[in-house]
């Protein structure tokens, strides 16, 4: 008892930002959390939106693109056009990652970025403000993008609506669209519907998935669907609050125009009982090569609007608490204490750091969130094996390689992962709820700041492959301090 009450003092003295010195913590450069040395850069195209369109297009690749080493990292004229050799079977690169610069519009802390190859331009902080200029780029008679994935910014509807603009051009030349969580309605719907009823647009893959789209955006997609025009072959609309109604729409495009659809995800929505069978029926009516029909998690709970429909349930795991934590309020808040708790030994339980683990262990998609009081806090997710025993660095969320974090106080927020820091640009402003969102099969772990009237502000995400199930946990990181499970407002 002694040490750990000496222990505490010495957190005390140390300040909010917790245990982290300059012997500790390997410092990150806001690279991600991966490091610098593990990014795989496969292109960058700078966009230099003096007019209308780019000027001109800044290729810079590597040997994952098949190119001779007499080009790779050269620059080529928008004139000339960029014809990369193929890294897959078509004749365009399977994905360029855009790097940008002040004449797009980007914010001041991604403007000249790289974006990892595979990630696209997802959970880049982008807003409609930026989409003008995509919309010139990809609209560019030099541009040979195919694959454009904007996951994780707030484009919300007007920003989409400016970006149609660019896919209905004769030069764009995309094929696959990911436009998951950008905050869109139905309101997007129109001017995708026209982007697949041109006769130009190659789009063959769309992922609409975690928008508020509901039925009225699928009877405006469909609209495009039902078009001769229509080339798309993938359709995702997973997590958009379709019901048997959006089933309806679908089904009659379907039997409209039913050459392209392969696939077409509808999971984790409430189609009832008769919506699966509608577009069942229509498909095998229509006679299309349909190869895949998703409609798992057909229930209620996913009608609720945004991520709170994803909201899970969560019991604190008492054999995993430190001694100096306190449990109360239904096991949901944990408080530092001066005193040890008379907990019995456990081989779970951490001796050192002050942290808790819960008993579920996650996978799928989850979400839930957190209030946090006093000068520091720590939330995050780890595997069960992380270590419980001493000091070392395998025992602290955030500071080895299976566990991810997120480290809040008055000063700000703070990322961790396998000991190295990213910084997070967005204050904390005096609010001190925070939400977490997982999507374990997709490798996204994401944080927000949650404030009053309910407003979910982007801290920062992780991506990357998880392999065994996620425990969340709390670290309180001095006396009086405490972090509490929250549910949903």
């Amino acid at each position: 008892m002694f040490e750990s009450n000496r222990r505490s003092a010495r957190q005390t003295s140390e300040g909010p930002e917790g245990p982290e010195g300059p012997e500790r913590v390997q410092r990150g450069s806001g690279e991600g959390p991966e490091g610098p040395e593990r990014v795989r850069h496969i292109t960058r195209v700078q966009a230099a939106a003096a007019s209308s369109c780019p000027g001109r297009l800044s290729l810079k690749s590597n040997a994952s693109m098949g190119l001779p080493e007499n080009f790779r990292g050269a620059e080529v004229p928008a004139s000339e056009g960029v014809q990369p050799a193929a890294a897959a079977a078509s004749s365009c690169p399977g994905r360029l990652s855009l790097k940008s610069d002040a004449s797009m519009g980007l914010p001041e802390n991604f403007r000249g970025a790289e974006v990892p190859a595979g990630e696209g331009l997802n959970d880049c902080r982008l807003t409609a403000n930026c989409c003008e200029s995509l919309s010139s780029a990809v609209s560019s008679a030099s541009s040979d993008l195919c694959d454009l994935n904007l996951s994780d910014n707030s484009l919300h509807d007007a920003g989409v609506e400016l970006l149609c603009t660019g896919l209905q051009s004769p030069h764009c030349r995309l094929k696959t669209l990911t436009l998951n969580r950008c905050g869109l309605t139905q309101r997007s719907c129109v001017g995708l519907a026209s982007v697949l009823s041109s006769p130009s647009s190659h789009l063959q893959e769309l992922d609409l998935s975690d928008n508020d789209i509901e039925d009225s955006g699928v009877q405006l997609l469909c609209a495009g669907l039902r078009n001769v025009s229509c080339k798309l072959e993938i359709l995702r609309l997973s997590f958009c609050s379709v019901t048997e109604k959006g089933c309806v729409f679908l089904a009659s495009a379907v039997k409209s125009n039913p050459s392209h659809l392969r696939e077409l995800d509808l999971s984790y929505n409430h189609l009832g009982e008769s919506g699966v069978p509608l577009v069942s029926e229509a498909l095998e009516e229509g006679g299309c090569e349909f190869t895949k029909l998703r409609v798992d998690h057909n229930e209620e709970c996913w009608l609720k609007p945004g991520l709170s429909k994803y909201a899970c349930e969560l019991t604190v795991d008492l054999n995993t608490a430190h001694k100096l934590l306190i449990i109360s309020d239904g096991n949901r808040r944990v408080t530092q204490g001066r005193e040890e708790q008379p907990y019995p030994d456990h081989p779970d339980r951490f001796d050192y750091w002050t942290q808790v683990l819960f008993q579920q262990g996650l996978t799928g998609r989850c979400y839930w969130e957190v209030e946090w009081e006093g000068n520091w806090a720590g939330i995050g997710v780890t595997y069960r094996g992380i270590g419980r025993k001493g000091v070392a660095n395998d025992c602290v969320m955030g500071y080895n390689g299976v566990s991810w974090g997120l480290h809040c106080s008055a000063h700000g927020y703070a990322a961790y992962h396998n000991i190295k820091s990213i910084a997070v640009s967005v204050p904390s402003s005096g609010c001190h709820r925070v939400a977490v969102y997982l999507d374990w099969e997709a490798g996204v772990l994401s944080f927000y700041r949650v404030s009053s009237g309910r407003s979910l502000t982007h801290l920062h995400t992780f991506y990357t492959t998880f392999t065994e199930p996620l425990h969340p946990g709390f670290r309180v990181w001095d006396y009086g301090s405490s972090v509490a499970l929250s549910p949903p407002l």
